[in-house]
């Protein structure tokens, strides 16, 4: 199923002329999808997905973007490259590959989560021609000379992608944050940045997603630190509920417990795929091993704490099977905590009122950020202080705003007017924007929208 906004496409590209095209990003969160032309060579940049909670579609649907216009250029697409492997950039290659067969890079956590991903979908893994490249090594992707620049973010070997063309260069930033004690990873390096800066960039692609609030995000450490205060305090069995793409906060989560004598329990498919990576690839070597749901009747209620999946409502997650009594092997019990160590993404609050609602007809004690003194949340994504810092770095010479809605692209905007920068200008899905040479400018429009498919949640 499709919902498509059909337009001529634009056809009079210039081949001395540089464009960014957004096809799904800019204006949104999530499908993530970027494309890049120069010299009738194409370069995509992630190719994500985002899910609906059902009140439209069937629980578990997934949203891409639309490739029809690309695709009719498969011939000149020079390759993906996936700046890191949370669904929003990554989540579409397992489906929409075979339409596009090209090279995808990725670094060795992104390139096993699809891996991972070809085989619960019944793919084959050695068909999707994935290379494998690491964090700060440079490497060709047709005439594109790449480096795939480490980043702080929630998730482990997060980058942001250097493309040096003849017109200059691009930093295409994926998520990211400035921290300094993350979870997984290694801290922030500010020098790599400036040296950017003193060799020139044209041109930033930068995400918008917390430009609007002021500030910092803070670092990984001060949430594992309040964690472990918290759980110190609860005397019942404690329920944690954050993204599960969040290795770090995983990370945080189990080092917390392991601090209380606690035990932690997984509960929710993605969860267990998560863990099984971050073993394999050694970013979990200080944690004890995870127990799963069936064990929990052998572990004390006061020596406990179980990962949920579900922390934004959605319907067929374990933390909302657990509220309503329908998951198979947990049950609700009277004076649970409750923990939730998110946020709320724009357009799902109506979701997380109803999970909120059914946890305390299920007698659960919910703890948010706002209910506690502790630390127990800290974004992945950069607040407006930090946007400013990285332009101070880089010094480009062009900004666009993207990963966000129109308010967040406006307030990343506003951020890079103030650091003096003069050429910005704010991407909407579908157009055509020439950067170079010159000013940007939006020259025409193609075929965008976005694909439904609908998998059965498990």
């Amino acid at each position: 199923m499709t919902d498509v906004q059909t337009i001529p496409d634009f056809s009079d590209f210039k081949n001395d002329e540089l464009y960014f095209i957004p096809l799904g990003g800019s204006g949104e969160f999530g499908t993530n999808l970027n494309l890049y032309r120069w010299n009738n060579h194409w370069l995509m940049v992630d190719l994500g997905v985002s899910f609906h909670n059902g009140k439209v579609h069937p629980p578990g649907t997934l949203i891409m973007p639309d490739i029809s216009f690309i695709e009719k250029h498969r011939k000149s697409l020079s390759g993906i490259i996936i700046t890191h492997a949370h669904e929003d950039h990554i989540g579409a290659v397992a489906y929409l590959w075979p339409r596009l067969r090209c090279p995808v890079y990725a670094t060795p956590f992104a390139a096993a989560f699809l891996r991972a991903k070809l085989r619960d979908n019944g793919l084959d893994e050695d068909v999707v021609d994935i290379l494998t490249v690491e964090p700060g090594e440079k490497f060709y992707v047709g005439p594109y000379f790449c480096r795939m620049t480490p980043i702080t973010h929630s998730i482990p070997e997060s980058t942001m992608v250097e493309i040096h063309t003849p017109l200059g260069r691009i930093v295409h930033s994926g998520d990211w944050k400035i921290d300094y004690a993350p979870g997984v990873g290694d801290a922030i390096e500010p020098e790599i940045y400036e040296e950017m800066g003193g060799d020139g960039v044209l041109l930033n692609v930068t995400d918008s997603t917390n430009a609007n609030v002021p500030g910092r995000s803070g670092d990984e450490i001060e949430v594992q630190e309040g964690l472990t205060q918290l759980f110190s305090r609860l005397p019942h069995r404690i329920f944690v509920s954050c993204f599960a793409s969040n290795v770090g906060r995983i990370r945080s989560i189990a080092l917390a417990a392991q601090a209380n004598g606690r035990q932690v329990v997984l509960a929710g498919r993605s969860l267990w795929r998560f863990n099984r990576i971050a073993r394999d690839l050694g970013f979990f070597d200080d944690l004890m091993p995870f127990a799963g749901p069936e064990e929990l009747r052998r572990i004390k209620r006061s020596e406990v704490v179980v990962i949920c999946t579900g922390s934004q409502g959605e319907t067929a997650a374990a933390l909302s099977r657990i509220a309503n009594g329908q998951h198979p092997k947990i049950q609700a019990m009277p004076n649970d905590h409750v923990v939730f160590s998110s946020r709320a993404i724009p357009g799902n609050e109506d979701e997380i009122a109803e999970l909120l609602a059914a946890l305390r007809r299920a007698g659960q004690e919910i703890l948010t950020q706002d209910d506690v003194v502790e630390c127990i949340y800290s974004s992945g994504h950069p607040c407006a202080d930090e946007v400013a810092e990285l332009y101070r770095w880089l010094k480009p010479e062009k900004v666009l705003p993207v990963h966000g809605t129109l308010m967040h692209q406006q307030a990343n905007e506003a951020i890079a007017r103030r650091e003096g920068i003069k050429d910005v200008l704010v991407p909407a899905n579908g157009q055509v924007i020439r950067v170079a040479p010159g000013a940007m400018e939006i020259v025409g429009h193609v075929t965008n929208g976005k694909m439904l498919h609908f998998q059965e949640e498990r």
